[in-house]
């Protein structure tokens, strides 16, 4: 049997959802940041292993490849959750590509808002 009250007023709900919106919008940014940091070392992850490629590369044909795709590393220029694509800088007076090279992750979508910006 109930006495004077049943259950949750209005006023209670909305109490409690204003308080659930508080916390997600507290702690949103910060799960952003982590989701771009995670994003952030898959990237430089795929970086070293297309140096060892590219060094791998190199050993099998005397030079480096200036492609990143089909017929030269075989990788894909963007990570599996788009959130960077990957370049080969080739400079002629600086770093010719018989004796260097120079990788690129570069930030898309969600991920432009990371910190670091471009990687290489």
């Amino acid at each position: 049997m109930c006495s004077a009250q049943c259950g949750i007023t209005l006023i209670e709900l909305l109490v409690v959802m204003v308080v659930i919106g508080i916390l997600a919008s507290l702690a949103m940014p910060a799960y952003q940041q982590y989701a771009r940091e995670g994003r952030r070392s898959d990237a430089l992850q795929r970086l070293s292993e297309m140096v060892a490629l590219q060094e791998q590369f190199r050993l099998n044909n005397k030079t480096y490849t200036a492609n990143i795709g089909a017929g030269g590393l075989n990788r894909p220029v963007t990570t599996e959750d788009g959130s960077y694509t990957f370049s080969l800088v080739v400079s002629s007076d600086a770093c010719p590509l018989v004796s260097c090279f120079v990788f690129e992750a570069t930030p898309i979508g969600a991920q432009t808002a990371d910190m670091c910006g471009i990687m290489g």
